[in-house]
């Protein structure tokens, strides 16, 4: 067994972003659900107050991103300093990060283009605003949770169709 066979693989900056996603994605989500449902089994859907927790999921959900992203990719780099190992070299992009992140929006954008055809559908028959809002919402998080396991599918068994 060569030196290079016993290092470990070093996770990509763009599969950290990927998991960071899928995470704050969850967890934002979950506990919206905690809070809506609720009460939107308490009385009628019109009653129902979603619009403010909803900015808040998404805003959370989009900081939560941003911050596990820099905390996941500085523990990185501190572990490969730890290591002795080049940051620049093993964290750096190449042209596989590209065509991974190309093949999670491109499935991210047909589950986009798919659903969305819903919230036209809901727009169609007047369907109340919680519908529709929460069906764009849905489709929303349906997207980039596709679309970070198609990119962390992609880094962990290979770039394959």
């Amino acid at each position: 067994m060569s030196d290079i066979d016993e290092v470990p693989a070093v996770m990509a900056m763009e599969e950290r972003g990927a998991w960071a996603q899928v995470i704050a994605t969850s967890v934002t989500t979950i506990a919206y659900a905690i809070v809506i449902v609720p009460r939107a089994l308490r009385g009628p859907i019109a009653d129902v107050s979603w619009v403010t927790p909803m900015i808040v999921t998404i805003a959370v959900s989009i900081v939560a991103v941003v911050v596990g992203s820099i905390v996941a990719g500085v523990s990185g780099a501190a572990l490969l300093t730890i290591r002795g190992r080049d940051v620049t070299s093993e964290l750096g992009k190449d042209h596989r990060d590209l065509l991974i992140a190309n093949a999670g929006r491109l499935r991210a954008f047909w589950v986009y283009s798919l659903l969305s055809f819903g919230a036209l559908v809901l727009a169609m028959i007047d369907a109340d605003t919680f519908w529709i809002g929460h069906w764009v919402y849905a489709t929303a998080t349906v997207g980039t949770l596709i679309e970070a396991a198609t990119k962390i599918r992609f880094y962990r068994r290979g770039l394959i169709a």
